[in-house]
């Protein structure tokens, strides 16, 4: 129940906090905001993730990602699905005027939704940690972004919360800056 009640907070505390500072991406000293749209393999989403962008200045990044997962039958009574949700908050270390490196840390909020054998709708909601460690490329203006690196997962397992889980993932992705 504690566990549950900490999930909750966490995710209404991004919603009142972080989300508004992603969506609208204020000047930070003068710099010029920048948002990318991009699609990653691997990562904070596992599989893939679709992700948005925001530079709040020439130094800080915020992130946001979504990744949808249908659950097998198998694993199920009647089918679901996983949804991962990646925030994080990154410092960029300019490399070149077109090079990056990306430093950060946030979390992957992880919600499983099914049907039990009765079609009452279930879920469970878990919390991991993420460490992201990238090089990026964006053009001066707009254009295509891209960037490689290394992001590790930690936390309890959604499935059994007394188990510790430790994942190191690398990422790679290709989007457009704007």
């Amino acid at each position: 129940m504690l566990r549950n009640k900490f999930n909750i907070n966490l995710f209404m505390m991004f919603f009142v906090v972080a989300l508004p500072c992603l969506l609208c991406g204020e000047e930070i000293s003068g710099a010029p905001t920048r948002k990318s749209i991009y699609f990653e393999l691997l990562g904070p989403g596992l599989l893939y993730s679709v992700n948005y962008d925001n530079n709040f200045s020439s130094s800080y990044v915020g992130r946001i990602g979504l990744s949808v997962y249908p659950k097998s039958k198998a694993d199920t009574v009647k089918g679901g699905s996983v949804f991962f949700l990646p925030l994080t908050g990154s410092y960029l270390i300019r490399k070149s005027e077109h090079q990056k490196y990306e430093i950060g840390a946030g979390a992957v909020i992880i919600t499983e939704t099914w049907k039990d054998i009765n079609g009452k709708l279930k879920s469970m909601t878990s919390v991991l940690g993420t460490i992201t460690l990238y090089w990026c490329y964006s053009p001066k203006s707009k254009g295509i972004y891209y960037r490689l690196g290394v992001t590790p997962l930690f936390g309890k397992d959604i499935g059994d919360p007394s188990s510790p889980n430790f994942l190191v993932t690398g990422g790679a992705a290709i989007g457009y800056s704007f």
